[in-house]
């Protein structure tokens, strides 16, 4: 199902933080990124007890007064005056800016101007997730809270800004960075917070646990209150990534519940570049901001206003299928339809969310895989229905359906026939016996189905009121291709154009990367064994389209 107006699943094989030399085996992570021997200065990174390191005395002075004045009272002040995010407003890239004015002094392993650690971060995910562009986001983001430094948004000390963060209201744990200095916390020997589990309770949930004031938890505020749309990791991510006594030596993990657990697992992932990825190797800002800014543009929700596709390749009507296929069912893609619906009120505003719910045009595009990946080539499906009976099943499944969608808002629902399924180059294959021409059969079962699913149409117009739907004929125009391709200026219509669905084939599909791969696609009909080609698919397009007319009139 498509909108006109997608979580991640996958974790790549983590590599632990070490504080001794890496050897050569341990310098990749998970792609092309190479984790360097040394940070900037040349040193081992995270070195805070060797005196010889050239900013060990200006990061000592940092964690004392840090670890002195962080206390409950103190971050709870802080939370409640930055949570009214009354400071200044401005787009992220202008922030991201901004921070070529700040230097961490926590940081024992770069000097630079913060703008340059976040490119860094962000280049280094994206060469090794590139399709994860919320980590990339993410990656860019992540540091924007130490603007507090600034005068504009309060001039806070760098003690209440950066550092590696911790629980404050629970004994502080002896992992933390110079720990030492907690002995002059006023929070220290309160009986109240200095046991393992102080003001909060098994497993409470880290969302749950004040964390010591300062860029992280400043950032995580600014995104959760503007309705961020990115995902639930990318917040963890932003207000724990600092929070080395969690994610590098294990500490208050009895503080987390089974989301925290899940979210910390990219946490890691993160941490690796975060921290790996700082070195003087300059990144070509203006090279790489237009891909940012769309990454900006896309996280704002503002995207959401143009449409949503949920559309998932090999699924249908049939719900078993759907799963068999692998593919998203249409129950799992009315699901996100809600989810989607959600977002969009955060950002457009419940009132004008509904009107664009209402008014945006729905196209639904299913049957196919039904009959050629399920029906034809399941023997067990075959011998319960008959054609005409299974017809009529997944019609059922299609009432249903547009009723459900109809309940959530939409109005203007465009749904496509079925095309001549025996005269794709697969039934030719494994159901035309050699003989040339397209399978009739298959055809005529087609045929049958589309004349349900206009008559199921039809009285879902009448049954409810303001719907406006169309069954856009795909059969013909797909036929007319087939029957006379050189009058649409295609050369072959027999077979894909990779080189599949002919006798002899043994693959049903292929990518661009496949080795039949043609070089002149334009003059085929059919891409693979059952897709058609781009160029096919723009003479669809265009008849479709005029077909479509009644639904935005």
């Amino acid at each position: 199902m498509t909108i006109l107006i997608q979580q991640h699943d996958h974790l790549g094989a983590e590599v632990e933080a070490k504080t001794e030399p890496l050897n050569e085996r341990e310098l990749v992570l998970d792609g092309g990124f190479l984790i360097p021997q040394t940070n900037s200065f040349g040193q081992i990174f995270r070195t805070y007890h060797d005196t010889e390191s050239e900013r060990h005395e200006g990061v000592e002075n940092f964690y004392r007064k840090n670890h002195t004045y962080q206390s409950l009272d103190f971050v709870k002040k802080m939370r409640e005056e930055y949570a009214k995010l009354n400071k200044v407003e401005m787009s992220i890239w202008e922030c991201c800016e901004l921070l070529n004015e700040v230097v961490d002094e926590s940081d024992p392993d770069l000097d630079e101007p913060q703008i340059e650690h976040l490119l860094q971060t962000a280049e280094a995910i994206r060469k090794d997730y590139p399709d994860e562009d919320w980590l990339h986001l993410t990656g860019l983001i992540h540091d924007l809270g130490k603007v507090l430094n600034l005068p504009s948004f309060g001039d806070l000390p760098q003690w209440a800004v950066v550092g590696d963060t911790f629980p404050v209201g629970c004994r502080f744990d002896e992992s933390i960075v110079h720990h030492k200095y907690f002995k002059e916390n006023p929070d220290f020997n309160n009986p109240s917070y200095n046991t393992k589990h102080g003001i909060y309770s098994e497993k409470c949930g880290l969302h749950n646990v004040m964390m010591s004031w300062g860029h992280d938890d400043y950032m995580y505020l600014v995104a959760k209150e503007n309705n961020t749309t990115l995902p639930s990791a990318a917040l963890f991510i932003i207000r724990y990534h600092s929070f080395y006594a969690l994610h590098r030596e294990g500490a208050y993990k009895h503080l987390m519940n089974d989301e925290d657990v899940e979210n910390l697992k990219w946490l890691h992932i993160f941490n690796k570049y975060d921290l790996y990825s700082k070195s003087k190797t300059r990144i070509d800002v203006e090279k790489v901001k237009p891909y940012y800014l769309s990454l900006i543009e896309k996280a704002s929700g503002k995207n959401l206003l143009n449409g949503a596709n949920f559309a998932s390749a090999a699924s249908g009507y049939d719900e078993n299928a759907a799963i068999l296929n692998h593919a998203i069912p249409l129950s799992q893609q009315l699901s996100y339809f809600k989810e989607y619906q959600g977002k969009l009120a955060k950002v457009a505003g419940s009132q004008k969310a509904a009107s664009i719910i209402k008014d945006a045009l729905y196209v639904l595009s299913a049957g196919s895989s039904d009959f050629v990946q399920n029906y034809y080539v399941n023997p067990w499906i075959n011998k319960v229905y008959t054609p005409d009976q299974y017809g009529s099943y997944l019609v059922g499944s299609f009432n249903s359906f547009v009723k459900d969608l109809y309940r959530l808002g939409a109005r203007r629902l465009g749904v496509t026939s079925l095309p001549p399924l025996g005269c794709l180059p697969a039934a030719r294959t494994l159901f035309g016996f050699h003989e040339n021409g397209c399978v009739s059969r298959i055809n005529s079962d087609a045929q049958a189905f589309n004349k349900k699913i206009n008559s199921a149409a039809a009285n879902l117009q009448k049954q409810l009121p303001g719907l406006k739907i169309a069954v856009f004929d795909i059969y013909k125009p797909l036929n007319d291709l087939v029957q006379s391709p050189s009058k649409f200026g295609f050369v072959e219509a027999n077979r894909g154009c990779c080189g599949t669905g002919t006798v002899e084939t043994t693959s049903l599909l292929c990518n661009q990367k496949s080795p039949g791969t043609c070089s002149n696609a334009t003059q085929y009909v059919f891409w693979d064994s059952v897709h058609p080609s781009e160029a096919a698919n723009q003479v669809l397009a265009d008849a479709l389209i005029l077909q479509g007319i009644s639904l935005v009139t």
